[in-house]
């Protein structure tokens, strides 16, 4: 639940609005993050009979863009994006084995991520792959551009088993945060704290947890 500052006295509509139409209509379940020094809604949600999730900390780690170095791709790959109309279902498949799926079934259909193309903050350009020298999609993901906050979130991002360490994640988030540098972007976030978002700058901070609440626990 976002506002701005000075805002909060919107919270408590915000959170009747959520309650009433975005629980999960089988169990009446509903799931909140705040941050964990954002005290209002923290208190708001506690009143209200929400409780902290067990292991649902989060963070949305962050980078300032500042400057990056150029594109060092080893050779034979290339960097592609969807406004140049790459191939839908090699994106896909290359997606599905990069977060270790490796039953077709399992991965994004072509029609999945024809709604995820109509999101908002999506842009063509910035949903990048990088083609392999043997045709291979072999890593791939997506920034969305904030042009309003001037603000870049990275989701999802990965790298098919076969081409792992070979740099090419780091490769393609450093072209991705060029390519939002230049829309005016200054800052990018991602919500994950591995390692390795911080050997490419970024930092781990505004840590969150998930607060629910189920029916009949108000």
């Amino acid at each position: 639940l976002q506002r701005a500052a000075g805002a909060d006295h919107l919270l408590p509509e915000m959170l009747d609005y959520a309650e009433r139409s975005l629980a999960e209509p089988a169990t009446g379940t509903l799931r909140v993050d705040a941050y964990e020094d954002d005290e209002a809604l923290a208190g708001l949600l506690a009143d209200r009979g929400y409780r902290p999730r067990p292991g649902s900390r989060g963070c949305a780690a962050e980078r300032p863009i500042g400057e990056l170095p150029p594109l060092a791709l080893p050779a034979g790959f290339e960097i592609l994006s969807m406004a140049e109309g790459f191939d839908a279902g090699r994106r896909c498949e290359a997606q599905g084995l990069g977060f270790d799926h490796a039953d077709p079934a399992e991965w994004m259909t072509v029609a999945e991520y024809a709604e995820v193309r109509k999101a908002p903050d999506y842009r063509p350009e910035l949903d990048l792959a990088i083609r392999a020298p043997d045709g291979e999609y072999a890593s791939c993901g997506i920034l969305w551009h904030d042009d309003r906050n001037r603000i870049a979130f990275l989701e999802p991002l990965c790298t098919v088993p076969a081409y792992r360490r070979l740099g090419l994640a780091r490769e393609l988030v450093l072209e991705g945060l060029r390519r939002v540098a230049s829309m005016g972007a200054t800052r990018c976030y991602v919500g994950s704290t591995q390692e390795f978002y911080r050997r490419i700058g970024f930092r781990m901070e505004n840590f969150s947890r998930t607060w629910e609440r189920s029916a009949g626990r108000a």
